[in-house]
């Protein structure tokens, strides 16, 4: 590594991650000079390490970048429980030094490797109800371990703000969607100059390609008995207004219904809305993919411990939040309808469920 590049990654990885009130932000980045363009290449997220205080906050933002990279269409991602598999027979503990990258990227088949720290993840360290979320992120090429890319953000916020409209769910989830969504972003921004250090490279690592399970953003997409029979929402050519998505919000019979939230970014449009029938809430979001394969694979990977089912004739995954709330995810081509309620709930779920669908129809 050139002496430039070595003083800027000091410089990184010895900086200190300063908040400061409500809404502050603090923006880091380095990546390597000298690289330009080459094609799709498969990308392993190792768990970050976790100086935080939610013993939770690694497991929670690992699923946020799954996402988050899936959506970027770019990298192959290794699934993330292929990849615990794989620190464990490397006997992997705290940081990997360079024998272990290597290794794990032979397990892996996986030319990158995402790593990264969360210094803060919860309450601000000046206390109140301010809520604060700091990582750093650094890309490896795993042939020769050296970082291609580097990038530190914080973010901060109040306790008592609300994601899409008051729906009730804490801005931290929010907060730590930002942090991600910007790290992702920025680095996106250098992936000619990534993907060309990698083409230019000679010494590609040379790997075992039948040994590895194939996980990629390209599954086969759900069967035509597990879609929409309407072949639209099949057709990934098709685009989807803000006026068609708010329509997949109807208005439910017994329910007052908020106004619908819409919100696109990098190719993928969101709705969301909350559904109250007395004192039910049901919590409505239907995020529109583009691609029947990565709607699938968002959810298969985000949620890895849901529970596959059968909901409205479409396959769907169940679980359980932190918060208690029972979620159901359901499979509608290269759209994903989520619906949360609490766990005694389903009744209500089912009710609001079957007007959605049948709008987007």
């Amino acid at each position: 590594m050139d002496t430039l590049a070595k003083w800027f990654v000091g410089l990184f990885l010895g900086s200190r991650i300063l908040t400061g009130g409500g809404g502050a932000q603090t923006n880091t980045f380095y990546v390597r000079s000298h690289v330009a363009p080459t094609a799709h290449v498969r990308l392993a997220i190792i768990p970050f390490s976790n100086l935080s205080e939610d013993t939770q906050a690694d497991q929670k933002v690992l699923g946020i970048f799954v996402t988050q990279l899936l959506t970027t269409r770019t990298f192959i991602i290794v699934d993330p429980t292929v990849v615990n598999s794989a620190l464990i027979d490397i006997r992997a503990r705290g940081e990997l030094d360079t024998s272990q990258v290597k290794q794990l990227s032979q397990k892996l088949n996986a030319r990158l490797l995402l790593l990264g720290t969360i210094s803060e993840f919860g309450q601000s360290r000046g206390g109140g109800n301010g809520l604060t979320v700091a990582m750093d992120a650094r890309l490896i090429d795993a042939s020769s371990s050296q970082i291609l890319w580097a990038g530190v953000v914080t973010r901060t916020g109040k306790a008592n703000d609300s994601l899409f409209g008051g729906s009730g769910t804490p801005s931290l989830s929010r907060i730590a969607q930002e942090v991600v969504k910007d790290l992702v972003r920025r680095m996106m921004k250098e992936q000619k100059q990534i993907e060309g250090y990698l083409a230019e490279t000679a010494a590609r690592p040379q790997m075992n390609q039948s040994s590895v399970p194939a996980t990629s953003p390209s599954t086969a997409p759900p069967s035509a008995a597990e879609t929409f029979a309407n072949a639209r929402f099949n057709d990934e050519s098709k685009g989807f207004s803000e006026a068609d998505m708010k329509g997949f919000l109807p208005s439910v019979s017994g329910f007052e219904r908020d106004d619908p939230y819409f919100s696109s970014e990098s190719g993928v449009s969101q709705v969301s809305s909350t559904y109250r029938g007395g004192a039910v809430q049901v919590d409505a979001k239907i995020t529109d993919y583009g691609k029947n394969s990565i709607a699938l694979d968002v959810i298969k990977l985000q949620q890895p411990g849901a529970t596959e089912m059968k909901f409205q004739n479409l396959t769907a995954y169940r679980w359980q939040s932190q918060f208690g709330a029972l979620n159901i995810a359901a499979i509608a081509g290269r759209f994903v309808v989520k619906l949360s309620a609490p766990p005694d709930e389903e009744g209500a779920i089912n009710t609001v469920a079957a007007s959605i669908l049948q709008a987007m129809r």
